[in-house]
C-alpha cells in the first residue's frame, strides 16, 4: 500500500500525524555574525489537519521568556516584539512530488508544517547616560510685560543618571535619580519709578528631572509727569506750558513735531528743541518733574520790488448761503522786513500798504464770528494768508397767540406763548397746563401775526400742529396765531309757576281749604355758548290763571266773588291770592212807637251778590269740605274795617268792582275786567273798606224801594213794619233773655 503524503483518501487507513513548530532567536554579535539561540521549551506541537496555529500561540512579550529561556539567551538581549516573529520553511523533502509549504498563522496545521521555525530577532541593549541641570529664571517686567531689569537665573548642580536604550523602540530605562539641591532666596532689585509686587524670591528645593523655571516680579510704575514749554524767544513770553501724565517709562504718546509745526504755521521760527523731537518716554525719577523747553523766534521775510501780496477771506457756517471768498492783493516796489508773527513789516522808507477792510456780507437769519475783516497793513514778503469768517445761526423767537374765531379777539386766558431756538431750526411749543381750551373747539394754526391770514399750517389738533423751522429774520419774531371756536351747548329747560288762594276770615283764620291751580309749565328751547355763556333761546309764550268763583260760605260774604284770572310768565314767581269773608250784618230791631210815631220809611229789602254762574271763565273751588264756622264777636258802636288784598308776586289784570247795598250797609264785589288798560300786568292791591252804624242809623238817607210820606199806601205799610219791628224786638228780647 502506497500511502501519499496529504492525501488521505490514498490509503484506506486514517492517520493523524503531529507537526512541530520551533522557536529560535536571532541577533547579531558586536562583529556582526549571526547567531540563533533555540528555545525549545517555546516550541507547539499542533495535531495536523486540525489545529490552527494562531500568534498567541506563541512569545509576544518579555514576561513569556521563561528561566530556561534567558539562561540561553545572552546577557542584555532584548527582542523587537513589537515586529513579531518571520517563519522559516523546514528543508524536509516529501515524497512524489508533494511541495514542502511554509507554516502560516490562523491556518489548519499541515505535515510540511512540521520542522518550521518562527524566528524572533533581538539584539543588545546600549547603555546610555544623562546629566541635567534644573534652572530658574526670575524675570522683571513692568504691567506691559516688558523687561525693565537683567533676568536672574539659578542653576542646581549637575545631576547624572544611566541607562540602556531599547534598539527597537529606543525607549531608555533608567537607573534611580541621585539626591536633590536648593535654590537659595533671592532679594528683589529695587528699580527707581517702580514698585515691585514681591519683595523677595523664596528659596526651592529641586531634583532631577525637575523642569525649569521661571518667576516673574512684576513692577508697577510710579506716576511721573512731562511738562514742555513753549517759548518766544523774541519777546520772552512763554506761548504755552504742556502737562502730560503718566507712568515711569511710560510713552508719553507725544512729541514737539505737530505744535512746533502749528508754531511755524505761525510764522514762528525754532531756535532748539530740548527734545529734539523725539517720542517723549517719562523718566523714572520720582522726585524731580521731567521737564523740555522748546524755543522759537519769530520769522521774518525780506521784501524785494515788484512782489505781490495776497489775502483770501473766506467764508463758512451758513450752508448754500455761505458767501463766496474774497481775494485781496497788494504790490510793493520797495524792500522790506515783515515780522510773519505780528503781521506786520518794517519797510525801509516805503510807505506801508494796507489790505482794506471787507464788511462781512449779512446772511439773513446767521451771525458771523465778525462784522469784518479789518484792515491790515502789509509789508512786501509778507506771505499771503487767509482768514476765515465763520457764520453761526441766529438765535429765532416765535410767538403762539390765541384767537377766538367767534368773537373775533385774542383769548385774554390763554397770554401769548414764546419759543426760541436758532434759524433753520425746529419751531415749537408747551402749551401750560393753565391753559383750558375745554370750551373751545380747535380751528386751525395760521402763519402771520394777523388771525385773518388763511396760511395754515398741517395739524388736527393743537399738540398735533408742525410749525415749521425757524426763519432767518432775528429781528422780528414769528408769530403763529392758533384758532379757536366757542363750543354751543343746546338748551332744554322747563319750570313751572304755582296759583294757590287762600280763603279766610278776617281774623285770618282757615274759612276753606286752599284752591291749587294746575301747574303752568314754561318751556326754553335754543343753545348756550359755553365761553361767554350766553344764550340764544325762547320761552313759550305767557299763560293764564283762569279766574276763580269763591265759594260761598252761609252768612259770610268774600271780598271777591270771584278771584280775578292772572297772566302769568317763565320768571314769575308763584302766585299767591287770599279771599276774606266778612259776616253778612243782620239790620237792626225798629223801636216802640211813641204816641206820635214817625212813619218810618220802610227798609229795602237786601240785594244778594251778583252770582257769577252765567260767566263760563269762572272756576268753582272743591267744596267738599264745609266752610268752618265762624264765632259772632259782639260790634256794639264799633266799626269793622274789611281789608282785601289779592296777595301774588305776578302781575294781574285789574278787575272793576260794582257796590250794592245789603241791609243799608255797601258792599263790594268783583265783577269781570271793567277796563282795557295798556300794560296787562298792572300790579293791584285795592283794598275796600266798609263801615256799618249797629244803631240802624240811616242818616237821613232815602232808602230804596219807598214812596212818598203822604202815600196812604206808605201808611198801612208802616203799620205793618211797625208791628212787624215789636214783633221782632220781643222775639229778640227772648233771645237775649
Amino acid at each position: 500500500m502506497t500511502i501519499l503524503p496529504g492525501e488521505p483518501a490514498s490509503a484506506k487507513l486514517t492517520v493523524i500525524g503531529q507537526a512541530k513548530v520551533n522557536v529560535k532567536v536571532h541577533y547579531k554579535d558586536d562583529q556582526g555574525n549571526n547567531h540563533y539561540v533555540d528555545l525549545p521549551d517555546q516550541a507547539k506541537t499542533y495535531h495536523e489537519g486540525q489545529d490552527i496555529m494562531k500568534p498567541e500561540d506563541f512569545m509576544t512579550k518579555n514576561s513569556d521568556l521563561t528561566d530556561a529561556d534567558r539562561i540561553l539567551l545572552p546577557a542584555g538581549i532584548v527582542i523587537n516584539w513589537a515586529a513579531g516573529p518571520t517563519i522559516q520553511n523546514s528543508d524536509a523533502q516529501y515524497a512524489a512530488g508533494y511541495q514542502n509549504g511554509t507554516a502560516a498563522f490562523d491556518q489548519t496545521v499541515a505535515p510540511d508544517f512540521d520542522g518550521d521555525t518562527l524566528i524572533y530577532e533581538g539584539a543588545f541593549a546600549k547603555p546610555v547616560t544623562d546629566t541635567h541641570k534644573v534652572t530658574r529664571t526670575i524675570k522683571f517686567v513692568d504691567q506691559n510685560g516688558k523687561q525693565i531689569y537683567p533676568d536672574f537665573t539659578q542653576r542646581s548642580r549637575d545631576f547624572t543618571r544611566s541607562g540602556f536604550e531599547d534598539p527597537f523602540t529606543h525607549k531608555i530605562a533608567w537607573a534611580e535619580i541621585p539626591g536633590s539641591d536648593i535654590l537659595h532666596q533671592y532679594q528683589v532689585p529695587k528699580i527707581d519709578g517702580y514698585t515691585p509686587d514681591k519683595s523677595q524670591v523664596a528659596q526651592a528645593t529641586v531634583k532631577f528631572g525637575d523642569p525649569d523655571s521661571a518667576i516673574t516680579v512684576t513692577y508697577k510704575a510710579n506716576s511721573q509727569v512731562i511738562k514742555v514749554n513753549f517759548i518766544d524767544d523774541t519777546t520772552g513770553e512763554t506761548l504755552n506750558s504742556k502737562s502730560l501724565d503718566g507712568v515711569s517709562d511710560a510713552d508719553a504718546n507725544y512729541n514737539t513735531k505737530a505744535d512746533i509745526n502749528n508754531y511755524e504755521k505761525q510764522h514762528y521760527v525754532l531756535v532748539r528743541d530740548s527734545s529734539d523731537g523725539q517720542d517723549l518716554i517719562f523718566d523714572h525719577d520720582d522726585q524731580a518733574t521731567q521737564s523740555y523747553d522748546v524755543h522759537f523766534t519769530h520769522d521774518t521775510n525780506p521784501d524785494s520790488r515788484q512782489d505781490t501780496v495776497t489775502r483770501t477771506i473766506t467764508y463758512t457756517g451758513a450752508g448754500n448761503k455761505t458767501p463766496s471768498a474774497v481775494t485781496q492783493s497788494v504790490h510793493f516796489t520797495q524792500a522790506g522786513t515783515k515780522d510773519l508773527v505780528t503781521g506786520k513789516t518794517k519797510w525801509n522808507d516805503v510807505a506801508d500798504q494796507n489790505f482794506a477792510s471787507v464788511g462781512t456780507p449779512e446772511v439773513a437769519g446767521y451771525t458771523p464770528d465778525k462784522s469784518q475783516v479789518a484792515q491790515a497793513t502789509v509789508k512786501y514778503g509778507d506771505k499771503d494768508t487767509t482768514v476765515t469768517v465763520t457764520y453761526a445761526a441766529d438765535k429765532q423767537q416765535a410767538k403762539l397767540r390765541f384767537y377766538d374765531d367767534t368773537a373775533k379777539k385774542f383769548i385774554d386766558a390763554a397770554p401769548v406763548l414764546d419759543a426760541s431756538g436758532k434759524t433753520d431750526g425746529q419751531v415749537g411749543f408747551t402749551i401750560p397746563n393753565s391753559y383750558d381750551f375745554s370750551k373751545y373747539n380747535f380751528v386751525n394754526v395760521t402763519k402771520g401775526a394777523d388771525p385773518e391770514s388763511t396760511d395754515q399750517l398741517a395739524g388736527a389738533d393743537l399738540s398735533a400742529v408742525q410749525y415749521g423751522k425757524y426763519d432767518t429774520d432775528d429781528k422780528k419774531d414769528q408769530v403763529f396765531v392758533a384758532h379757536f371756536t366757542h363750543k354751543i351747548k343746546a338748551i332744554n329747560e322747563k319750570v313751572t309757576v304755582n296759583e294757590t288762594i287762600h280763603y279766610v276770615y278776617e281774623d285770618g283764620s282757615k274759612a276753606h281749604d286752599d284752591y291749587q291751580a294746575t301747574p303752568l309749565v314754561f318751556t326754553k328751547t335754543g343753545t348756550k355758548d359755553l365761553v361767554t355763556e350766553e344764550e340764544k333761546a325762547t320761552w313759550t309764550k305767557s299763560q293764564k290763571f283762569a279766574e276763580v268763583a269763591s265759594p260761598e260760605i252761609p252768612g259770610y260774604t268774600p271780598d271777591q266773588a270771584v278771584v280775578p284770572a292772572v297772566e302769568v310768565a317763565h320768571g314769575d314767581n308763584d302766585v299767591v291770592r287770599t279771599v276774606t269773608y266778612s259776616k253778612n250784618i243782620e239790620p237792626q230791631e225798629p223801636t216802640t212807637p211813641t204816641d206820635n210815631p214817625v212813619t218810618p220809611k220802610a227798609p229795602e229789602e237786601p240785594q244778594q251778590p251778583a252770582t257769577p254762574d252765567d260767566n263760563p271763565d269762572v272756576v268753582r273751588p272743591h267744596s267738599d269740605n264745609s266752610p268752618q264756622k265762624k264765632q259772632d264777636s259782639k260790634q256794639t258802636n264799633k266799626t269793622t274795617e274789611v281789608n282785601k288784598t289779592v296777595k301774588r308776586s305776578s302781575t294781574v289784570k285789574p278787575k272793576a268792582t260794582a257796590i250794592t247795598k245789603r241791609n243799608g250797609t255797601k258792599v263790594q264785589l268783583a265783577t269781570k275786567d271793567a277796563s282795557k288798560q295798556s300794560n296787562p300786568k298792572a300790579v293791584v292791591n285795592s283794598t275796600s273798606t266798609t263801615v256799618v252804624n249797629n244803631k240802624g242809623e240811616n242818616k237821613a238817607e232815602t232808602l230804596p224801594q219807598t214812596g212818598e210820606k203822604d202815600n196812604k199806601l206808605g201808611i198801612l205799610g208802616l203799620l205793618t213794619l211797625s208791628l212787624a219791628s215789636l214783633f221782632g224786638f220781643s222775639e229778640k228780647k227772648k233771645k237775649e233773655d
